[in-house]
């Protein structure tokens, strides 16, 4: 029979790793400790027979397991997302289909911008900096986290084109429910804004030039 300095020392161990949960600063790590912090106490319980303890700590081990590995899948899918085209597939039941004709404006700088736009089929084309989009394209991401709400370009369509969009609850929905599509957005919108100053940059250079 285990020695009741045994049984204490478990019960202590337990409590450490209850107390250590407080000092990670991860959230994986954190996760880890209390699926520890469980064990410790599964055992502990079973040593001096405190059925509310098994109970407890029988219910919390597998969500800590669960979560721990939910936490996992979304680092890999972020990973995933940083390393990889944007997918739409969990963004098509919120989605609503336009078809635009070639030269038909789909919004206009100052429109406000209410719709993320995804070229599923033909071209658009950024009328401000001489940019073309094809299929596979996110497009009107940039006015949606603005101050305003208003777009900061014109797009149109250089041929009959379909578009799938999104309105912008919906996509602060998405943002919430899947960290990675913010951040695809996040990159999408600094890749942007870094390609219109560089457009920018450019034409005063041109102008520089031809004083």
């Amino acid at each position: 029979m285990l020695s009741t300095h045994l049984i204490d020392l478990a019960g202590y161990a337990a409590a450490a790793l209850v107390f250590l949960t407080f000092s990670m600063k991860t959230l994986m790590a954190l996760r880890l400790v209390a699926i520890a912090s469980n064990v410790a106490f599964l055992l502990y319980g079973y040593l001096v027979g405190l059925v509310p303890i098994l109970i407890l700590h029988g219910l919390l081990l597998p969500l800590n397991l669960y979560r721990a590995w939910e936490h996992r899948e979304l680092l890999g899918r972020i990973k995933q997302a940083l390393n990889s085209p944007p997918s739409i597939d969990f963004m098509l039941p919120h989605m609503k289909s336009q078809t635009v004709e070639d030269g038909e404006i789909v919004f206009k700088m100052g429109d406000m911008a209410d719709r993320l736009f995804y070229v599923a089929r033909g071209r658009l084309k950024i009328q401000e900096i001489d940019r073309f989009l094809e299929a596979g394209a996110l497009v009107g991401e940039i006015g949606l986290f603005t101050e305003d709400r208003e777009r900061t370009a014109t797009v149109i369509a250089v041929e009959p084109t379909q578009l799938l969009w999104i309105g912008h609850d919906d996509v602060l929905t998405l943002c919430q429910k899947h960290p990675e599509f913010a951040l695809v957005l996040m990159r999408l919108v600094a890749a942007r804004l870094a390609e219109n100053q560089s457009v920018l940059r450019k034409r005063l250079l041109e102008v520089e030039a031809s004083r």
